[in-house]
């Protein structure tokens, strides 16, 4: 009987072996409920099940280095990789730092910098801090309470990680547009 693992909760779970032994196409995962496409021959599944209707985000106006960690975030949040996911966002935000030329020794210090350097509000700079604790606990196991790491803190790290590189490298390019469309 074919069996797989599921590329979202990573449990196992099993095909019928008459439907299933030589397929291409969609399974549903019998534990999760997850959609994921897959290729078995002769019982053996060919390659890696991928995750279906799965897109990654995009910022188009942030490097690619930063892209890269956000997509590994996002993987890790889809699979339920809740510790790598909150990893991925705090390194992600010390990309931005780097590439804004924040001056620290510590990615606080960076941060602190770009509140100081205007790149970032109060509101923004409480939000990078939390990001950063988070991902600070996977950095640093002797603090680590990663144990407690659930689902939906990992998502909201991502969701709050993207809106703050949104933020930084997509709202100033679509303000000066508006802009440029109020004063022509």
């Amino acid at each position: 009987m074919p069996y797989l693992i599921c590329s979202k909760c990573a449990k196992e779970f099993y095909l019928p072996t008459q439907a299933y032994w030589n397929y291409s196409g969609d399974v549903t995962c019998a534990n999760c409920g997850a959609l994921q496409t897959v290729s078995l021959v002769n019982g053996e599944l060919q390659g890696t099940p991928i995750l279906k209707d799965f897109v990654l985000v995009n910022i188009f106006q942030a490097p690619i280095e930063i892209n890269k960690d956000l997509y590994e975030a996002q993987i890790c949040n889809a699979v339920l990789t809740n510790k790598a996911c909150v990893v991925m966002c705090r390194r992600a935000l010390e990309q931005v730092c780097n590439d804004k030329g924040a001056i620290g020794r510590s990615l606080y210090s960076k941060i602190k910098n770009l509140y100081d350097n205007g790149y970032i509000s109060a509101d923004d700079l409480n939000l990078f801090n939390e990001i950063r604790f988070f991902g600070n606990y996977g950095a640093h196991p002797s603090n680590d309470l990663l144990g407690d790491v659930t689902e939906e803190d990992s998502s909201l790290v991502l969701e709050l990680t993207l809106h703050m590189i949104r933020h930084i490298y997509e709202i100033p390019d679509k303000l000066r547009r508006l802009r440029a469309r109020r004063t022509k």
